[in-house]
């Protein structure tokens, strides 16, 4: 492995430390023999914008001599609960958006929100609830249908947009405390069904 190659592989794990991220690399993107589009890149998710962690990795440079950081490219992606929560905060935070929530505002937010996953814990639910908010449960990230919802009821007001997102939040609260009392009272019978056996 060339000098370059190992210091990258070092700063990779250095942005992860230091930032306490759960994934970044950096790493070379491409091939050189098929004549393809390569360079150096670093990947992420969540954590810093692009220009937080272009000022992070320039602040480390001198460690890393090897790295051609002026040549870096950077590629941030997102999980669907930040990208959700970044929506929310970036509308939240500039009104003048209101009257343009659409799923292509997504990216837009996401790139403009640093650090989506230290938001505070209220940012958290109303994002899991506008997830959560789609005919087809198994999605992970935002789909259109809840964006077209989320529009829908910030045209009334962005406070009526968020007290929508809190009405979700307890109606799922609820349903789960109600699957819970279910499922313990549905262990308990099992319990004292197989506690008679055993007396037999």
């Amino acid at each position: 492995m060339s000098a370059r190659s190992t210091q990258a592989r070092q700063l990779g794990y250095e942005v992860i430390h230091e930032l306490g991220l759960h994934h970044a690399e950096v790493r070379w993107s491409g091939q050189r023999k098929t004549g393809s589009f390569g360079g150096w890149r670093v990947e992420w998710t969540n954590g810093p914008s692009v220009p937080g962690m272009r000022t992070f990795i320039e602040r480390h440079a001198a460690r890393f001599p090897a790295v051609p950081i002026a040549d870096l490219s950077y590629d941030r992606c997102g999980t669907g609960l930040a990208e959700a929560i970044a929506l929310l905060l970036y509308v939240d935070r500039d009104r003048s958006w209101v009257d343009c929530i659409e799923t292509s505002l997504i990216p837009s937010a996401f790139d403009a929100v640093d650090w989506p996953e230290r938001a505070d814990q209220v940012w958290f639910e109303r994002a899991r609830a506008l997830l959560r908010h789609t005919p087809d449960a198994s999605r992970s990230t935002v789909t259109a249908y809840a964006v077209r919802a989320l529009a829908r009821h910030a045209r009334v007001g962005w406070g009526n947009a968020l007290a929508w997102l809190d009405r979700l939040v307890v109606e799922h609260g609820a349903v789960a405390d109600a699957s819970n009392v279910v499922d313990l009272a549905s262990r308990r019978e099992t319990y004292l069904a197989n506690r008679v056996r055993q007396q037999r």
